[in-house]
């Protein structure tokens, strides 16, 4: 599934060597995701190259087709 952010959001990523910094999301970007878990105003996105988006607003993405 691919999802699209809706507006410019600043968040925490997390790779797979344990890494974590800080990634800027610009709108209408696409992005291809294995899953989300939603945690009521944020969710945790599982990217499919392995990265973790950790306290992503959840009205700052949307769900598309792909």
């Amino acid at each position: 599934m691919k999802i699209r952010f809706i507006r410019n959001v600043l968040i925490e990523v997390i790779n797979p060597s344990d890494e974590i910094w800080d990634k800027q999301c610009y709108k209408w970007n696409e992005i291809q995701v294995d899953s989300i878990d939603t945690n009521g105003k944020t969710a945790v996105i599982y990217a499919a190259n392995g990265d973790v988006l950790l306290d992503v607003p959840s009205d700052s993405f949307e769900t598309v087709s792909g």
